[in-house]
């Protein structure tokens, strides 16, 4: 509802009032009380209090939360008392679920029950009945009375209440309240502990019985559970307790081995969270007993597995709870981590670096378990738990996210270089999907969940018979076990809808159910053995199990009493999301409730809705709508496609999916620019429909309807479930990317294909990209052709496309402009084009053999008045090509080029605006650096050593000791301090080994600062060494070099070579390449090797072993090339004579 202005008047404000359904003459009544009371304050702040005022009226209002005036003696008819006016300006209005309220202020609070407490009038004051409408205050007056409540036992609205008194009572000692503090930690440990209790069905008051949990048959599964984590038996924890024992371990259980993951598999419905759940509150409810853990449920859409640096922070904040001595230490990690984070996500090249060798990634995971056994000292294990892994499943880049966060937890390398850090050996982490993870490594056998047994399906019925009173035969009972399968999520929806229905006709139902389940076992022939393949059985048992709960629903929906939402229903569950217009002119036509959309009024539609969320079993509120269930959906989806398929009925019955989905996609569709909801209900519908529609429903995609389809990737199939998981973000192979429609492709691949752009997936991209060009050529695939050959190595293709596109091809306009000056021409020629100029010139700012085909295309005329500012990102490309080209060839125009662009560049970094983000992401602002020829340096100045220094090489900290001990002296007389502190930093570092990378952020962030005092301090010494530094490593050529690497050798590249020796010692390092068990791509090596400072040591090495004969290796060995030739130019500069 939109506020009043101004000008409304108060009838006006009233029917806005009573149209957003408030009871305006209750409103008025209750403030009538006060309102002029309230006017008459007019802002006072202090007032001095009658005596008889503070030891009635004031006393009351002390002693509840809330208060209107009548409530503490006032009387309506002495709403005008100077007593009323001088409370009221000590007060506060609240509203109080939609009555506003006054609670008086809390200093003034404070000191009215002290003073009452000092003159021993508190006691009585506080002897009144509760008020439903005032729990706070009720809270309050227990705790005076010193009637606290446990907080291990309070429920969750007392610890609600208790946060409340605790801050009102705060700085007094008459009562034991329990501080801020303590009360939030609580509710904060109830928070993480609902949702399991929540799945096993275990009440707050059950407290850590578990004996009426609705969890049965699991006993082995949770014996081998508790095994691995280590931990004593729940019924021993008592004791535990009561003796104060110092560890929880039942044995010890310290190996290489013992951290390693375990796996939880079983399809949907099995239990998987619930026996987790069981588990945990088992061990975690026991007062006086902190088993700490971290869950993490992936089915939460706030979680980033790609991130694992962000998982971190959501593992500290669980673990926070768990460990009050660590708040402080825990709360610095965090904040440590997002400002990690940041950096990252404006550095790209990085964000790759360290996405491949995750050496902050180790140094925080070390700093984690620092902080953790600095209290716990490994008395107990430590707990983490990633659910629903089958999510991160759907995206290979989230996979690897987490793979690579569970194998350096395990054992983290200290980050200052030592040798070993050791394994984490009290850590222990359960991972739980429907797929099982076989992309994690692990030596543990998996728990794999099947069916539950026939007796522990007849216990888990009677239970729930037992707790909701069904009042269900034993005979009825021991029938539905049978025929429900051990799904104990079918066990969930049946009790759940026998609940809805009357008690007398719950016998009838179950006969019907048992009797129809039977007839379709007999009719499939259902019944079978294991195959001894676990995969295939599993298939078999997802197959069986949505085919049963497809019968279940259906029989449900059957037995609705109401005959035309029963009709309604299917194959109305076709839809998502229900409104009366879909009801109207899909759900009913569909059904054959009504022959078209004219025959039901508007009215009726909406009592059909109204009637339709009654079945609560079937429907959720949502906002202005209702939304079928998503397990419900999901299993009647299955049912109503085979009743399609199957054979020997007539056309239209066989078609009732397709039928219906066909209508609901013209309804949405006809209403697509109406509402983002509208929008993607019409995508869904039309997805759904089959592979052939996905061009159709590409055209209506726009980015705000990708949260709404985020839920619906399984309920799709084939291309369309492909084309679904692009639009959201999730890699894919670009194998899948091949099922789509060449055009739907190529519209992705403009969109997302910076994103594809992932190690392993560029050179399948590189080869479906030619596909497409050559059936149906795209011009705006332009920059992505571009893009994936400069990033996958293929210089001599880009070289050769480069030849052609600057004459005729795409980029033939953008050159032509950039030839009259005419910047801004040039990047509307270029976006045209899919951007390919960025990486085209790119590559001329690296690779000398680019330089001839770009003079061929005029570049040594090109015009520059003053920096490309038009040519958007492209710009520093622009720049530092120019750079490069100039020394090819001389002349004043040249240098004065050259001229014009660093002293644009300089003058920018000296305004202090903040330079953009594509100076830093295409490496040009380092390499300008370089080339500056002002002697305060502002370029050099501008470069964040923060990213640049994230880790630090040992090897290349020892090479940059020498050179700064030889300027030592120069600094000295102007800058001790900045000498003082570099020497202390290096002499702290000089027994790492060199072969070591530092990734401790105290450290780094101090030799990025010391760093950047250099840059800032005038002395040309100082900057050229730092430049010397920076030119040891080499991000920027990473990434095209590694995926050459990778095609140079047909298997296996080769590791042992003379510069690797300390880069493998590096990986041995608590066992990272061991634990990763996987060989090492080109990409990988070279990462570690710039980070250990052996980059060109690498690069060349494996340019002399690799077959220069071979066709695959000339793309490494012409970069390789290219390298040398770059890094000669680069350090030119730094020559004394430069």
């Amino acid at each position: 509802m939109a506020a009043p202005d101004s000008t409304s008047s108060m009838a006006d404000i009233v029917a806005r009032l009573r149209a957003a359904g408030i009871d305006t003459a209750k409103l008025d009544s209750d403030l009538s009380v006060v309102r002029d009371a309230a006017n008459s304050v007019s802002g006072k702040t202090e007032t001095a209090f009658p005596g008889d005022l503070a030891s009635q009226q004031l006393l009351a209002a002390a002693t509840r939360g809330y208060f209107l005036p009548n409530s503490i003696g006032f009387s309506p008819d002495k709403d005008e008392s100077p007593d009323l006016r001088a409370l009221l300006a000590q007060s506060e209005l609240v509203p109080r679920s939609g009555t506003p309220m006054w609670q008086l202020k809390p200093s003034v609070r404070r000191q009215v029950l002290l003073d009452a407490n000092a003159s021993n009038t508190l006691k009585s004051a506080i002897d009144i009945p509760a008020d439903s409408d005032d729990l706070e205050g009720a809270m309050l007056r227990r705790v005076i009375k010193g009637d606290l409540p446990e907080l291990d036992a309070a429920t969750a609205s007392e610890l609600d209440q208790l946060m409340v008194v605790s801050g009102w009572l705060a700085g007094t000692d008459f009562a034991a309240v329990p501080p801020t503090a303590d009360v939030r930690r609580q509710i904060a440990k109830r928070e993480l502990l609902e949702p399991l209790r929540v799945l096993v069905g275990r009440t707050e008051q059950d407290g850590a019985d578990g004996s009426r949990d609705r969890i049965v048959g699991r006993e082995k599964q949770i014996e081998t559970l508790r095994a691995y984590v280590g931990i004593v038996p729940p019924e021993e924890l008592r004791q535990y307790a009561s003796r104060a024992i110092r560890s929880l371990w039942q044995r010890i259980t310290f190996s290489d081995a013992a951290n390693e993951p375990l796996i939880i598999s079983g399809i949907g419905g099995m239990g998987k969270s619930s026996l987790i759940g069981k588990f945990i509150l088992d061990h975690a409810l026991f007062p006086g007993i902190d088993l700490p853990f971290a869950y993490l449920d992936f089915d939460r859409a706030a979680l980033a597995p790609r991130q694992p640096l962000q998982i971190l922070i959501d593992i500290a904040l669980q673990f926070s709870t768990w460990f009050p001595g660590l708040e402080a230490p825990l709360a610095k990690f965090r904040a440590d981590l997002r400002g990690a984070i940041d950096l990252l996500a404006n550095n790209p090249s990085q964000r790759l670096l360290e996405d491949t060798t995750r050496s902050q990634l180790n140094a925080y995971c070390f700093e984690l378990r620092s902080i953790i056994e600095s209290i716990n000292e490994g008395r107990a294990p430590v707990l983490l738990v990633f659910d629903t892994f089958e999510v991160v499943q759907y995206d290979q880049q989230a996979v690897k996210g987490i793979s690579d966060l569970i194998a350096t937890l395990r054992a983290p390398t200290p980050p200052t270089g030592a040798r070993s850090g050791g394994s984490w050996e009290n850590l222990r982490v359960v991972v739980a999907g429907r797929a099982g993870a076989p992309e994690i490594t692990t030596s543990h056998t998996p728990i794999k969940l099947g069916p539950l047994p026939l007796a522990a399906t007849v216990e888990l019925i009677r239970r729930r018979n037992q707790s909701d009173a069904l009042g269900i035969a034993s005979s009825h009972i021991t029938a539905l076990a049978k025929l429900l399968r051990g799904s104990p999520l079918d066990v969930a929806i049946v009790m759940n809808w026998l609940k809805s229905r009357d008690q007398a006709e719950r016998a009838s139902l179950l006969d019907e159910i048992i009797w129809e389940v039977e007839a379709s076992d007999r009719e499939s022939g259902d019944a079978r053995e294991s195959t001894g393949d676990d995969d295939r059985d599993a298939r078999a048992d997802l197959v069986t199990s949505r085919r049963i709960t497809g019968i279940l629903i259906n029989r449900m929906v059957n037995h609705i009493n109401d005959p035309q939402v029963r009709q309604l229903a299917v194959p109305g569950l076709v839809v998502r999301a229900v409104t009366a217009d879909v009801i109207r002119e899909v759900m009913a036509p569909a059904s054959g409730l009504v022959e078209s959309a004219d025959a039901l009024s508007t009215d009726e539609a909406m009592e059909l809705l109204r009637r339709l969320e009654a079945e609560r079993w079937l429907v959720t509120r949502s906002g202005e709508c209702l939304r079928h269930r998503s397990d419900v959906r999901l299993a009647m989806l299955d049912l109503m496609r085979r009743q399609d398929r199957q054979d020997g009925r007539d056309r239209q019955e066989r078609r009732r999916f397709d039928d219906a989905n066909l209508l609901a996609m013209n309804f949405f569709r006809a209403r697509a620019n109406s509402s983002t909801d509208m929008r993607a209900e019409a995508i869904y519908h039309l997805l759904l429909s089959g592979d052939e529609r996905i061009e159709e429903a590409d055209s209506y995609w726009r980015p705000e309807v990708g949260a709404l389809l985020a839920s619906a990737v399984d309920d799709l199939t084939g291309a369309a479930q492909v084309y679904l998981k692009v639009r959201l973000g999730r890699a894919v192979s670009a194998q899948a990317l091949r099922t789509l429609p060449p055009k739907v492709a190529s519209s992705l691949l403009v969109a997302f294909g910076g994103r594809l752009l992932q190690r392993g997936v560029v050179a399948g991209l590189s080869s479906l990209l030619d596909d497409l060009q050559r059936g149906a050529h795209n011009p705006a695939l332009a920059g992505m052709v571009c893009e994936t050959q400069y990033r996958s190595g293929n210089w001599d293709e880009l070289r050769e496309w480069l030849n052609r596109g600057t004459t005729s091809g795409p980029l033939a306009p953008a050159f032509a402009a950039l030839g009259d000056g005419d910047f801004d021409a040039a990047r509307m020629a270029d976006e045209a084009a899919g951007g390919p100029l960025r990486f085209c010139l790119r590559l001329g700012a690296r690779d000398p053999q680019a330089i001839p085909v770009l003079l061929q295309s005029g570049m040594a005329d090109w015009k520059l008045v003053s920096f490309p500012t038009g040519l958007g990102d492209a710009a520093w490309d622009y720049a530092a090509c120019i750079l490069h080209a100039d020394d090819f060839f001389a002349g004043s125009v040249v240098l004065e080029r050259k001229a014009r662009i660093l002293d644009a560049v300089g003058a920018m970094c000296r305004s202090g605006q903040k330079v953009p983000a594509a100076a830093t992401t295409s490496g040009a602002l380092r390499v300008l650096a370089f080339h500056e020829t002002d002697t305060a340096r502002p370029i050099l100045r501008k470069l964040d050593f923060n990213a640049l220094f994230s880790t630090v090489g040992a090897r290349m900290l020892q090479e940059f000791g020498k050179s700064f001990e030889a300027i030592a002296s120069q600094l000295q007389p102007n800058f001790p301090e900045l000498v003082s502190g570099m020497r202390t930093l290096l002499k702290g570092s000089s027994a790492i080994p060199g072969n070591a990378v530092i990734a401790d952020p105290k450290f780094t962030r101090e030799f990025a600062a010391l760093i950047a005092q250099m840059a800032a301090s005038g002395s040309e010494a100082a900057a050229r060494c730092v430049l010397n530094t920076l030119a040891g490593t080499h991000p920027d050529w990473i990434e095209p070099a590694g995926h050459a690497l990778t095609r140079a050798f047909p298997g296996e590249i080769p590791s042992k070579l003379g510069w690797w020796s300390s880069v493998d010692k590096y990986l041995a390092n608590g066992g990272r390449q061991a634990r990763s068990r996987r060989p090492l791509d080109g990409y990988a090596i070279l990462s570690l090797a710039d980070e250990a400072g052996s980059f060109v040591e690498a690069l060349s090495a494996y340019a002399e072993i690799v077959d220069h004969h071979s066709d695959r290796a000339q793309d490494f060995i012409a970069i390789a090339a290219a390298f040398q030739g770059w890094r000669r130019w680069l350090t030119s500069m730094l020559s004394p004579t430069a």
